[in-house]
């Protein structure tokens, strides 16, 4: 599994370097991503494509017919010496190892938060601009409603969690207590 990572690593690295060079980084990414969800959303297409015993040239085929039309050459012909070279079972991980190098490139994060309710156009905008001055990245935010938390929020960047929620503060406030009373009770 780890070996996967690091040829999917590698792969996304070339590809980021020739598309870096071209000018157009941000551009493959939306459409490698594009491609991957087509790829996961037909399932005949995905049990064609990862089938181990089908011959190479046909999967080029037909990725060349599906995709020419509507995506970069370069992210075809990238598809192209994937598959050639028997990795198009590496696809999701290249694509991940893909996005997050060229965020990085680009100097972008990804922001997860998950509120109890929808916030609004203008507290989206509060929290992305203090969480840019916070990170000095450009970030963006992927927003889910969690009624669980009970109110304020949870934000995941890069590997840092930032949890403001109801829950937590209850369920510090309760540790608080019961500590209180458990001393007292010495």
């Amino acid at each position: 599994m780890k070996r996967n990572r690091e040829l999917a690593k590698k792969y996304a690295g070339a590809l980021i370097a020739i598309a870096t060079e071209a000018n157009r980084l941000e551009e493959v990414e939306t459409q490698l991503v594009q491609v991957r969800n087509a790829i996961r959303e037909n399932r005949e297409l995905s049990g064609f494509l990862y089938h181990p015993l089908l011959a190479r040239e046909a999967k080029k085929e037909v990725v060349e017919k599906l995709f020419a039309d509507t995506v970069d050459p370069l992210v075809v012909r990238f598809l192209a010496v994937v598959i050639d070279r028997g990795r198009i079972d590496l696809l999701e991980e290249i694509v991940e190892m893909y996005v997050l190098g060229s965020q990085a490139a680009r100097n972008v994060q990804e922001a997860v938060v998950r509120t109890a309710i929808a916030l609004t156009d203008e507290e989206e905008r509060d929290l992305i601009a203090r969480l840019n001055e916070a990170t000095g990245k450009s970030v963006y935010l992927t927003t889910t409603v969690d009624p669980s938390i009970l109110g304020g929020m949870i934000v995941t960047i890069g590997d840092r969690m930032i949890d403001g929620s109801m829950t937590r503060q209850l369920q510090e406030m309760k540790a608080t207590l019961l500590k209180q009373d458990a001393n007292e009770l010495r």
